[in-house]
């Protein structure tokens, strides 16, 4: 038998796959049509959208001021003795200002003008689950007392529960207000102390009559005079 003649072994027979019905089909326009977009760019951004819902935003603001908060906080709050109140002169005072710089930092933060004690106690760093340590009541009213004689506090109640917290002077926020007013193009109009809780800004959230004692402090200082009889509504001299 030659080597032409000779039978090949193990020759398996090639199977060419068959098309299916849809990839033998050839699209033609209009299928083509129906699957172009006109601008995919706009689509992709369309489908992208993330409707964010108000709440959310707000827990996602405290989420980060938190964060801020956090990184900001001095090292010595994990020693527990930090939450024992000290008897030595020298190292009341120390203990004093670390409590008060921090609380102060807290507000700011947070933009808190009023706190309430009680609950003040159950939030960290000042109830400290880490350590289990927690401020009392008592200390606590002993250091907004100190910061009261400093004039960064003051009590709003006899029962030493709720107080007034000043991160800023008052003289700081008429400043800031003024600086902003200017920049903004605001000063030409008439201002309502309304307005100035709507702008939502720092000052915002002020109590009311920290708003008042601005304006008065803008009137007393010549920069601005009262609108009407109520007290209530300010133009800014040169301006309007």
């Amino acid at each position: 038998m030659s080597v032409k003649e000779r039978p090949e072994k193990n020759k398996k027979e090639v199977i060419q796959p068959q098309k299916s019905q849809e990839a033998q089909k050839t699209p033609n326009t209009d299928d083509w049509l129906d699957t172009y977009d006109e601008n995919p760019k706009e689509k992709v951004s369309q489908k992208s959208e993330v409707v964010v819902k108000p709440e959310q935003k707000i827990i996602e603001e405290i989420d980060t001021k938190l964060q801020e908060f956090i990184e900001t906080m001095p090292t010595w709050i994990k020693k527990p003795f930090m939450y024992v109140q000290p008897t030595h002169v020298n190292l009341l005072g120390s203990w004093l200002e670390s409590w008060e710089n921090l609380i102060l930092e807290y507000t700011q933060i947070f933009n808190i003008h009023v706190i309430n004690v009680n609950e003040l106690r159950s939030i960290f760093p000042f109830d400290n689950v880490e350590n289990k340590k927690q401020l009392t009541k008592k200390q606590l009213e002993f250091i907004f007392t100190k910061m009261e004689e400093r004039g960064v506090a003051r009590w709003l109640d006899d029962n030493h529960i709720i107080v007034r917290v000043y991160y800023k002077t008052i003289n700081q926020w008429k400043d800031l207000i003024f600086t902003y007013l200017k920049d903004s193009g605001q000063i030409v109009e008439v201002l309502t102390i309304e307005e100035f809780e709507q702008m939502k800004k720092e000052w915002s959230s002020l109590p009311r009559e920290d708003l008042v004692e601005i304006f008065e402090l803008f009137i007393s200082e010549g920069l601005a005079r009262w609108i009407g009889e109520n007290r209530d509504t300010i133009a800014f001299n040169g301006y309007n």
